[in-house]
């Protein structure tokens, strides 16, 4: 979901700090919502994280525009997965609590 161009720089300081800052957050937004009781899913916060750090990447003005930090496309087939998944295993579940 993030532009190869970004990819490219996590051997730099800043990558590092990309990649360990969203999956800090997203390990801490798991860990808050299963104190707290609240059904969570893993993927999506995971997703998210990618899609957020994705989007606070390009606040350095390396990247031009403020959304140019996500691929897009990529993130919209990611969305539709995880819209579409439950769905399908609820049809194809033998037994569906749903």
């Amino acid at each position: 979901m993030l532009p190869v161009e970004l990819i490219l720089q996590v051997g730099s300081g800043a990558g590092y700090a990309m990649i360990f800052a969203l999956l800090i957050a997203a390990i801490i937004w798991n860990l808050g919502t299963w104190a707290i009781g609240l059904p969570n899913s893993s993927s999506h916060a995971l997703i998210a994280h990618i899609i957020g750090g994705g989007l606070a990447k390009p606040i350095d003005g390396a990247l031009g525009s403020a959304t140019s930090g996500v691929d897009w496309g990529q993130a919209c087939w990611g969305v539709q997965a995880l819209l579409f998944s439950p769905l399908i295993g609820c049809v194809l579940a033998p037994s569906c609590f749903c």
